[in-house]
């Protein structure tokens, strides 16, 4: 299926799975894992939150067919 394969199709579907990846992790935020690494959960959701935004603006701007205009009487 080509649909699958498209690159906006995949940029949207891991945007939303890294929402729900920041939303699981926003639970333990603070939290030092081995290392020095520090978990930031609602970093990583404020970040799909704006590359969702981003696709669907370009969802409009490239996918979506402009508005038609009716000119006369419609029949």
């Amino acid at each position: 299926y080509k649909a699958y394969a498209d690159r906006w199709v995949k940029a949207y579907t891991t945007a939303l799975i890294k929402k729900q990846w920041g939303n699981n992790l926003k639970k333990f935020d603070g939290v030092q894992l081995p290392g020095g690494i520090t978990l930031n959960g609602q970093q990583i959701f404020d970040e799909s939150l704006t590359e969702i935004e981003q696709l669907k603006e370009e969802l409009q701007l490239r996918y979506e067919l402009p508005i038609d205009f009716f000119v006369g009487p419609a029949f």
